[in-house]
């Protein structure tokens, strides 16, 4: 299913209870929602849920990720029907053993004997006749439980992993470690084509990965189901003085690590110079302790907030200076919903249907970055871009648009 024609002709379908009983495994808890691979999960289950006639969810909690009862929602905590089991994915000698043998030492770490026995006891008790799986790490299970089970087994991508591994050997220089990386991403391709080829069909969050895999993989269907993204703000005014620019996302996640480092020493210095009193504000998990040097007058590390939305509202403009990705970076989505502009570059737009000039501002030069700031301290210009991402979000991500296409696919 290719999504421009799809939000325009499906919304008759409607979004009703079934007899599916669903299992959706994910390779990290969902909640708290503590990076946007999280978000996304939390707000797929949350569109899901009203479609099917019994939900389980199982997820896989690792020490980056560990299982925190207290961030639940409460109907999780009433129903019961939620499940974890802890796996170390800390690199140890089975894991080794495995990349010896040809596997994908990344996904290898995600899979253990008894996390499948617990999956396949869950299936047998709660008569599961469809299983989604959150993410191609979780899908180191996809092979026995069709093996063992007719249950209908789907695959959802928030991204294709292999290529953002490849944009990191491809960016080092000459040595063993390219050449380890080079190897581990090969065998992580063969494993994802594998794994999205052999399933019952796959769910992409964004049309571009669905159309890559429609290239290059025989999956026996398809679609593209963008994240449930609720409008949080209306069209603002830009705020009296120089603008406020903002940051936020995970920065234990490699890209945003480069993109951000990158913006700091090659772009920052030069938009100060042009437009004093411009501020920085960068914020995210796992903030890396090297960023707390770039701190100033004019750059504020926030480190992790409490309440990502206060944080977004509190400034002006978002930055997304990405060099490498796949997938969608929610993180522009929440800020486009809570009517902040956006500037970021063309692997940071990466999977997102919008149109520069209109609903964001793309630059990946010096001028351009120039150019958008300058645009953006024109009230009018401002409050235009503001509302236009706005209504993007209610044209593209609303639960109207979303579920009925969620519905067609887990009907067929």
């Amino acid at each position: 299913m290719y999504w421009p024609p799809i939000k325009n002709h499906l919304k008759k379908y409607l979004g009703s209870a079934n007899s599916h009983n669903v299992l959706v495994i994910g390779n990290k808890p969902p909640y708290p929602s503590i990076d946007g691979g999280c978000f996304a999960m939390g707000k797929f289950e949350q569109l899901l849920r009203p479609l099917v006639s019994k939900f389980i969810y199982f997820a896989i909690e690792t020490p980056k990720h560990p299982f925190k009862a207290a961030a639940l929602p409460l109907y999780w905590k009433l129903n019961e029907n939620f499940f974890t089991h802890f796996i170390d994915t800390a690199i140890n000698s089975k894991h080794v053993a495995k990349y010896l043998e040809g596997s994908s030492i990344r996904a290898a770490r995600f899979y253990t004997k008894a996390t499948e026995i617990k999956l396949l006891e869950l299936i047998g008790k709660y008569q599961i006749d469809t299983v989604i799986f959150e993410s191609v790490y979780s899908a180191v299970y996809l092979k026995g439980i069709k093996k063992k089970t007719n249950a209908r087994c789907y695959i959802r991508t928030h991204n294709i992993e292999y290529q953002i591994w490849e944009k990191h050997y491809e960016d080092m220089s000459k040595g063993l470690k390219k050449i380890a990386f080079k190897n581990e991403t090969e065998r992580l391709r063969k494993f994802e084509v594998q794994c999205l080829s052999h399933s019952d069909g796959n769910i992409f969050i964004s049309e571009k990965d669905e159309l890559y895999s429609r290239k290059n993989i025989t999956a026996k269907r398809s679609a593209t189901v963008p994240v449930q993204i609720e409008i949080t703000g209306s069209s603002e005014s830009k705020s009296k003085g120089a603008l406020k620019l903002f940051h936020i996302g995970a920065m234990d996640w490699k890209p945003n690590i480069e993109g951000v480092k990158r913006f700091l020493e090659e772009i920052y210095p030069t938009l100060q110079n042009k437009f004093p009193g411009l501020e920085l504000h960068l914020a995210g998990k796992s903030m890396p302790d090297e960023f707390n040097k770039y701190a100033s007058q004019n750059v504020t590390i926030h480190g992790e907030v409490k309440d990502a939305d206060e944080f977004i509202k509190s400034y002006d403009v978002s930055i997304v200076p990405l060099l490498s990705g796949s997938g969608i970076r929610i993180k522009i989505l929440e800020a486009m919903a809570h009517g902040k502009p956006v500037i970021t570059t063309a692997a940071g737009i990466h999977g997102i249907p919008a149109t520069a000039g209109e609903n964001y501002l793309q630059a990946g030069t010096m001028e351009d970055w120039i150019a958008a700031i300058r645009k953006l301290n024109d009230p009018d210009f401002y409050k235009t871009i503001s509302g236009n991402g706005i209504n993007f979000i209610r044209e593209n991500y609303s639960v109207s648009i979303l579920q009925p296409i969620l519905t067609e696919f887990i009907n067929q």
